[in-house]
């Protein structure tokens, strides 16, 4: 037995959705939305394979080589995994900033924004 706590507002909307479905029960409806997002729930996995590395979030591996076997502060830690961080999505904006079928552009002083 799986018991699932949600808001009195959620539940409402539950049971809106029952009413206007085909679902016998409540219960019914959450076992079809259990069963139609199971294979969402492997793509909300950041360690999934799926996913390019702008899209992960800050890997285990990635903070253990920012150890090095030494004590360091969390700061400079944070400071390098930010830095690295920086410098990929300033990359990526630039990318996109150069094709022409993105609405990214640049001054060419490391500002952009979206060309409408």
């Amino acid at each position: 037995m799986i018991q699932t706590y949600v808001t009195e507002e959620r539940e409402e909307e539950l049971k809106q959705a029952v009413e206007a479905g085909n679902w016998n029960t409540l219960a019914d409806y959450i076992r079809h939305m259990i069963r139609a997002g199971e294979s969402n729930v492997a793509e909300l996995d950041p360690r999934g394979s799926g996913h390019k590395p702008s899209q992960e979030r800050v890997s285990d591996r990635v903070l253990v080589d920012e150890l090095d076997n030494e004590f360091k502060d969390i700061d400079q830690i944070i400071s390098n995994v930010v830095s690295d961080l920086e410098r990929e999505v300033s990359q990526r904006l630039f990318e996109m900033a150069k094709d022409d079928e993105h609405p990214v552009v640049t001054d060419g002083r490391g500002n952009y924004r979206i060309d409408q």
